[in-house]
């Protein structure tokens, strides 16, 4: 712990001293999260960059996740040798990788796979540099796999765009509820935040149209919180497969309807200033803890 406390300090130090620390403009963050680990999220993150890559976007793929940080292996990376910004002399913006199909990519933004806490100051100065990254990227989708406690709540907190990934089985399901209940009891869920689902690994269109209308139904009678519909990727050996090495090989996948359907939801977003974090904010660090509630009624009859 004493090692990982000093490479987060490290850490602060370069960033308070990197070019472009004046902020002017808001990067927008798109963040990709699972209710649990092992529904697709780091994959789900790594097509969806390629796709908006494609689109014309520039965006910035970042590992955030605390306790599997994989995307570098998945972008065609060797693990080992990627290089994280707490290493010794990295900053951010050295730490950045090339991956297969001209993926950018910031692997391992953790110094290790075991809890962390930073303070209010250091998650701003660090947020700070993210969006000094502009004008060589203007998107940041932020992968937080199945992350929980307090780093899922600041991550979330930061985004303007909530990419919840589930798979069709009722645990999947329940577990996705639970997040955005939890983030709702929170204050995490703001109107101003846009919250998406997409349900992964489904058998057909009518499996993942169930499980959307089973979340998001519940969402609205207990809640009062409104989920857009994403959409959905069917169980394809592809997908789970590293990216292709040139840019253009990949086969025709469903993310670039979804990374479409992000773009229709970004220009509103790249225009928002840089959020002030205030006192009140920090009190959200001692929110309550997630509790997984009963599977959402399904009144259609079907099984997800």
């Amino acid at each position: 712990m004493i090692d990982q406390a000093a490479a987060l300090r490290d850490l602060v130090r370069r960033c308070e001293h990197e070019e472009g620390s004046r902020v002017t403009r808001r990067l927008p963050r798109v963040l990709f999260i699972g209710g649990k680990g092992g529904v697709g999220t780091t994959t789900s993150a790594v097509h969806a960059t390629c796709a908006l890559r494609s689109a014309g976007r520039r965006p910035l793929l970042i590992d955030a996740d605390l306790y599997r940080a994989d995307t570098a292996l998945l972008c065609g990376l060797d693990p080992a040798r990627a290089k994280a910004p707490h290493a010794p002399r990295r900053s951010l913006r050295e730490s950045i990788q090339i991956g297969a199909g001209g993926i950018r990519l910031l692997p391992n933004l953790w110094p290790s796979g075991r809890p962390l806490t930073l303070t209010e100051s250091s998650w701003r100065r660090l947020n700070e540099q993210i969006d000094a990254l502009w004008p060589q990227t203007d998107l940041a989708v932020l992968d937080a796999g199945g992350s929980h406690g307090e780093m899922r709540r600041k991550l979330w907190r930061a985004a303007q765009l909530v990419v919840l990934v589930t798979r069709p089985d009722d645990l999947s399901v329940m577990d996705a509820y639970a997040t955005i209940k939890s983030m709702h009891q929170a204050g995490l869920v703001p109107p101003s935040q846009t919250l998406c689902l997409l349900v992964n690994l489904v058998q057909d269109a009518d499996q993942a149209a169930d499980v959307f209308a089973r979340i998001d139904r519940s969402c609205r009678r207990f809640l009062d919180v409104t989920l857009k519909w994403l959409g959905h990727v069917e169980r394809a050996e592809a997908l789970e497969r590293p990216v292709p090495k040139a840019a253009g090989t990949e086969p025709e996948t469903p993310f670039a309807a979804i990374a479409a359907r992000l773009l229709e939801w970004l220009p509103s977003i790249g225009r928002e200033s840089p959020r002030v974090e205030s006192a009140a904010d920090a009190t959200l660090e001692g929110g309550p803890q997630d509790a997984v509630p009963s599977a959402p009624r399904d009144t259609t009859g079907k099984a997800a």
